[in-house]
């Protein structure tokens, strides 16, 4: 099975991301590890997951800036 992960922010400025100083909610650290990756880990140890896609908001380079589309990549080919 494939898993997709929707790691958008529904306001573009939220503040649980601005109080833990991140561009993006799926990126506040819970124990020091961004949420989103702990979503990915568990699904990767996941006997009947295969491949992980997340969508989540798209970035100009840089990282700083979001664009108004979203972008979808599998988990694997991120980095």
């Amino acid at each position: 099975m494939t898993a997709i992960v929707l790691a958008g922010d529904r306001v573009s400025d939220d503040p649980v991301a601005r109080a833990a100083g991140v561009p993006c909610k799926a990126l506040v650290p819970v124990g020091g590890v961004p949420m989103v990756l702990r979503v990915l880990g568990a699904l990767a140890e996941a006997q009947a997951v295969g491949d992980r896609i997340l969508c989540g908001p798209a970035w100009h380079a840089g990282g700083q800036r979001r664009t108004s589309q979203s972008e979808c990549v599998l988990a694997g080919e991120m980095g």
